[in-house]
């Protein structure tokens, strides 16, 4: 049902540097092996504190002794589920000053749990959700702290970006303050690509500004956030909001031309269903070195029963993966072709557009402030057709750029990948070039 993965050392130290600085009790409700109350040992063995371990896998247990020596006198070792452990008469009246988690992670729908909140801590009614388990275990410790308690969590993006989760993140900023939120280095967890988080919750705090981090453990890039400013949707990470922020002042600029993408080209997904159709209709497989290309496959192609399938003036885009949107590229030799439906069309209106539309959307979106905005998904990063008729794109940078823009041109023509990469850098470097570096988004 769920998925655990132990945290690095160096992981739990910079989450520990957040603690409160009065730990008479903590709660840590998916324990494992006690990594993440290692940083805290001195401070706990200081003090009178109570500390509640729960994991319900004994095999965890039984070697919380052993790598974290725990001298504690209160110590409570509990063999049990946290959230049905939390729901026990005994259990719901506890409170702690701080809740250290890296809780587990729900893969699947199916293995979806349901979760009983209060919408408003000052309101009596309550609400039913069906949820993935790392949303009810944060949702939860937040019952188990006191007035001014804080959470330090380990969590995935998940929680700190999905559309779906949006509710929760309302739900926090409603009832404490969401102090930090550190993204962590790109698999810090092994074999784990989607985005982890370091996050920082205060009870009941009014809220005032978040600091948001980007991957650097060490020495992070920030973002000072006003934390009543970010409706509708309430996103945590530091790429998305530093994006966010970099487009609102870059459309103020007067002589660039926004143009939604939908009305200058048609945005279809790909006919054929994945993954038995990847096997005979282009597919993620036929992208290389920028171009999307029937020689970078060596099986039988079917041609498309939609005539006339993908044409000669069509540009096409992974729609799932991490980067995915940094594959938007012109096709080569692959017209009439059947496209699988791990693909989006981006058909330009007019075909003399394909040039101009192909250098502003890869000026947009193959570098980090495009993907940032553009990519969603709490694993695989993935777009829709309804965010890429919406996004609006420079459409006049060949105007702009003109020099640039006729270099770039002839590059496509000789299919120079490299060369064009590096004209769109000078492009991007040229829109995204802002005086004043930006740390505050009001």
């Amino acid at each position: 049902m769920t998925q655990d993965h132990y945290t690095p050392v160096d992981v739990a130290r910079a989450l520990a540097r957040h603690a409160p600085r009065h730990l008479g009790s903590v709660l840590e409700p998916a324990v494992g092996s006690g990594i993440l109350l290692q940083p805290l040992l001195k401070r706990l063995r200081a003090s009178a504190t109570t500390v509640v371990c729960v994991d319900q896998d004994p095999r965890a247990l039984a070697s919380l002794g052993k790598n974290t020596p725990l001298t504690v006198s209160n110590l409570e070792v509990i063999c049990e589920d946290f959230l049905s452990w939390s729901k026990k008469k005994n259990s719901k009246a506890r409170q702690f000053d701080c809740v250290l988690m890296n809780p587990p992670f729900a893969g699947k729908r199916s293995d979806f749990v349901e979760l009983i909140y209060q919408v408003d801590s000052t309101k009596a009614k309550e609400t039913i959700r069906r949820v993935p388990i790392e949303i009810a275990f944060v949702a939860t410790a937040v019952k188990f702290l006191k007035p001014g308690g804080r959470l330090l969590a380990i969590l995935p993006t998940s929680v700190i970006a999905a559309r779906s989760s949006r509710w929760l993140r309302e739900y926090l900023l409603k009832n404490g303050w969401v102090k930090y939120v550190h993204e962590l280095p790109p698999f810090t967890f092994k074999k784990v690509s989607a985005r982890t988080y370091l996050f920082v919750f205060e009870k009941y705090q009014k809220q005032r500004t978040l600091i948001l981090m980007n991957h650097d453990l060490r020495k992070p890039e920030r973002l000072k956030v006003d934390g009543n400013k970010l409706a509708p949707d309430f996103r945590f990470d530091y790429g998305y909001n530093l994006a966010l922020s970099t487009l609102r002042r870059l459309r103020d600029k007067k002589d660039i031309k926004w143009t939604p993408l939908g009305d200058v080209a048609s945005i279809l997904r790909g006919e054929i269903d994945s993954p038995v159709g990847a096997q005979s209709a282009f597919h993620t497989t036929n992208y290389c070195n920028g171009f999307w290309t029937e020689s970078a496959r060596k099986d039988q192609l079917i041609r498309s029963v939609t005539e006339p399938g993908i044409r000669a003036n069509d540009l096409l885009v992974q729609r799932v993966g991490r980067n995915c949107s940094k594959t938007v590229g012109a096709i080569a030799n692959a017209e009439g072709y059947a496209a699988s439906d791990c693909l989006m069309i981006i058909r330009p209106r007019k075909s003399e557009d394909r040039e101009r539309l192909l250098f502003a959307l890869r000026v947009m979106l193959a570098g980090d402030i495009g993907s940032n905005f553009l990519e969603s998904g709490a694993g695989a990063s993935y777009l829709t057709a309804a965010q890429l008729v919406e996004i609006q794109i420079p459409i006049n940078l060949d105007s702009l750029y003109p020099n640039t823009f006729l270099k770039y041109r002839f590059a496509l023509e000789e299919r120079d990948f490299s060369e064009m990469l590096r004209l769109e850098g000078q492009a991007r470097k040229r829109l995204f070039r802002i005086t004043k570096k930006l740390n505050t988004l009001n």
